[in-house]
């Protein structure tokens, strides 16, 4: 990804939910800036031992221009006679992404629900490959009746934007791409004329393959028609 990078200190915030969510007023710069976060120490000293310190791997996050998605949604969900959510791009993208530059040695894909009080996990087969329709029919299927199941994947997908939330970090078995609320246009703020979103990679990630994935993830976005193909 280019832009500068950073190394930001975080608190997480817990709950019976595995997931640190923030939800901070975003600055957003160009669209393919990145940064990077970690988990420190408090420069005083201290009995390491005591205290509550939680580390889930590194946090990449990439801003991303949700415009093309936009447009590209507002035509689907005419063509096909219903809503669409973000989730069916992301994960479209990230399938492709995870081939093209693979975290690990696989490429397989799942995505998370947030269910109660947990977090659901589904692996879904050709993911980077199947119709587009029957991506989504798989994608809603699951949704609507998860219950729990923990599927074992290479990167779990999850779609917070529906919570209101700029970034969320899983604390699952694989490294967790999410997608945080998409803002509107403020024609007032030059910084913000287009739909916004944030991309947050976190997890066991070397930082430059991450890095790649996430790139390649918002070069997709940024060509929805290459998500239908």
């Amino acid at each position: 990804a280019t832009g500068d990078d950073s190394i930001d200190d975080t608190n997480n915030t817990s709950s019976d939910i595995p997931v640190s969510a923030y939800d901070d007023t975003l600055g957003f710069a160009s669209s393919d800036s990145s940064t990077l976060e970690t988990m420190s120490v408090p420069q005083q000293a201290a009995d390491t031992n005591e205290l509550p310190i939680v580390s889930y791997g590194v946090v990449l996050r990439r801003y991303l221009d949700m415009s093309p998605y936009e447009t590209a949604q507002q035509a689907l969900s005419a063509d096909l006679e219903t809503a669409m959510s973000p989730t069916g791009f992301i994960l479209r993208a990230a399938a492709k992404a995870l081939q093209k530059y693979p975290l690990a040695h696989g490429s397989t894909v799942a995505v998370a629900v947030i269910d109660g009080n947990d977090v659901a996990t589904k692996v879904i087969p050709e993911a980077a490959s199947i119709d587009y329709a029957s991506l989504l029919s798989k994608v809603a299927e699951f949704t609507d009746h998860a219950s729990g199941e923990r599927d074992e994947a290479d990167l779990v997908i999850a779609d917070v934007s529906h919570l209101g939330i700029d970034e969320a970090v899983l604390n699952l078995n694989a490294p967790v791409l999410t997608l945080g609320r998409v803002t509107a246009p403020d024609h007032a703020n030059t910084q913000q004329d287009a739909h916004q979103s944030v991309l947050t990679l976190s997890g066991e990630v070397a930082p430059e393959k991450g890095a790649k994935l996430l790139a390649y993830v918002g070069e997709l976005m940024a060509a929805p028609i290459r998500l239908l193909l």
